[in-house]
């Protein structure tokens, strides 16, 4: 492949799943592999640069998916991106109205600027929907954020909005990292307050913030339990989503015995959000 191609075009590796078990399973592990982007359905679309037989050898081998419910083809990445802005439709959150650049502002209306490109969180899914929500219901003005695994940044614009101080921010994905800053740009907000970092939890050892968003898988929030314990403050609050509501015991009675404290818990659809503090604080 030459370099133009390198650039222009990206393998899509299409994995029909059969339940909502298999999917969380099939996105970790794409995330692990590096995967450029991960779009989801009715199939999981997985955008990848690098060789797509070696990854859905891995991911058949890792899930225990018989390798007929892979496919792949070379698609354009402009397309892509044609494709997202001709179905990409605004979204509408207690006061906020999360739009494309192409969309109009809304009076009255909290604005949201969102350009998503190859990573995740536009405000349509369940999970980020409820983020934005309950978000909506925190005191976050003029205190310090983590948006661990931020994505397209769409939660850590959303607490800028809101007034947060300081807002840092962290993936795994050098795209998200890129998308994040755009996104900065588009709803002309003060680089200064922010600090994307390409890399794991680990990158923001020793800080400590008020607020941690994490809208993540729950095999990571599973392991990561401990960490961000570490990192929030005493009377701060962590706010999760990206949990099936099958799950849910076991998140619970994970940070539980981690130190924290459930303070709210919602569900849409399949998918359930908490807010926990550290135990011990209010």
């Amino acid at each position: 492949m030459n370099k133009t191609e390198s650039i222009d075009t990206y393998n899509k590796v299409t994995v029909k799943y059969t339940t909502e078990e298999q999917k969380e399973i099939l996105m970790a592990w794409m995330n692990f592999h590096g995967v450029d982007s991960i779009v989801e359905s009715e199939v999981l679309d997985a955008y990848t640069q690098s060789c797509p037989v070696e990854l859905v050898e891995d991911l058949a081998n890792s899930t225990g998916l018989s390798k007929e419910q892979f496919s792949i083809e070379v698609v354009e990445q402009k397309n892509w991106n044609a494709e997202w802005e001709a179905n990409f439709k605004p979204v509408t959150i207690g006061d906020v109205y999360i739009r494309a650049p192409f969309h109009k502002a809304k009076p009255g209306m909290t604005d949201l600027i969102v350009s998503p490109k190859m990573a995740f969180g536009t405000g349509h899914h369940e999970t980020t929907y409820m983020m934005i929500r309950e978000m909506s219901e925190l005191s976050i003005k003029d205190s310090t954020v983590l948006d661990y695994g931020c994505g397209t940044g769409i939660l850590s614009v959303y607490a800028a909005l809101l007034g947060a101080q300081k807002v840092d921010g962290n993936d795994i994905q050098k795209e998200a990292i890129e998308n994040c800053w755009e996104q900065v740009e588009l709803n002309k907000l003060n680089k200064d307050k922010f600090d994307f970092v390409e890399g794991l939890i680990e990158v923001f050892q020793g800080n400590k913030y008020e607020f941690i968003l994490a809208n993540i898988n729950r095999h990571i929030l599973l392991q990561k339990a401990e960490d961000l314990k570490s990192l929030l403050k005493p009377e701060g609050s962590l706010l999760m989503s990206g949990i099936l509501v099958k799950d849910r015991k076991l998140i619970l009675k994970t940070y539980e015995e981690s130190g924290f404290q459930l303070k709210t818990d919602h569900e849409k659809g399949e998918w359930c959000c908490f807010e926990f503090t550290l135990a011990g604080t209010s």
